[in-house]
């Protein structure tokens, strides 16, 4: 199996069991016209090859930590109310002095990390 097929592999949400893990591994080895199983040779549809649009919701990957999806979180509302820190605090139920805080904070730690 190519690394793209393992990749799919893993990516796929596995509604099912380990039966229909073998299944789709049988079936990609008989569909397969080489000696490899490539993303081809599985019968689930490919992954999508571009990032969806931005949209007005946050999705974190499992295994964000709180600190990396609060970042995340305040972010994307400083975006979607154009950077307006007042507006922003409001909608996050927090205060721009909280906001303001936060941001110096990142600031800092970026520059720690770019210092060593």
């Amino acid at each position: 199996m190519d690394d793209a097929a393992l990749a799919r592999l893993r990516e796929h949400g596995w509604p099912g069991n380990v039966r229909e893990l073998r299944n789709i591994i049988e079936r990609a080895v008989i569909a397969s016209e080489e000696d490899l199983i490539t993303p081809a040779s599985l019968p689930f549809a490919s992954a999508p090859t571009t990032k969806p649009a931005a949209t007005d919701a946050v999705v974190l990957p499992l295994g964000t930590t709180l600190d990396q999806g609060e970042r995340e979180l305040i972010q994307r509302t400083l975006e979607f109310v154009k950077n307006n820190k007042t507006r922003a605090a409001s909608i996050l139920g927090t205060t721009p002095k909280t906001l303001h805080n936060k941001a110096r904070r990142w600031r800092c730690e970026a520059a720690e990390m770019a210092g060593s």
